[in-house]
């Protein structure tokens, strides 16, 4: 009997070290720092941002050797 291949999740793992999630409609942004300022100052939250970019991480794949 074969054993099953492992399945595995991707998640993002803050730098709270606590703080984490599955990488679904998760996405890095890259800000302007004066709006980014400007939100956290404000007590906004995350969508209040304008990203100049935004990379989605659960479009992002890697292809990992044969074992």
């Amino acid at each position: 009997m074969k054993n099953p291949k492992p399945e595995f999740v991707t998640v993002v793992v803050l730098n709270d070290g606590e703080t984490f999630t599955d990488v679904r409609g998760c996405s890095l942004c890259v800000i302007p720092l004066e709006q980014y300022e400007s939100v956290v100052n404000s007590g906004g939250d995350a969508k209040d941002f304008a990203p100049v970019v935004e990379i989605g991480l659960d479009t992002l794949s890697r292809s990992y050797p044969s074992t």
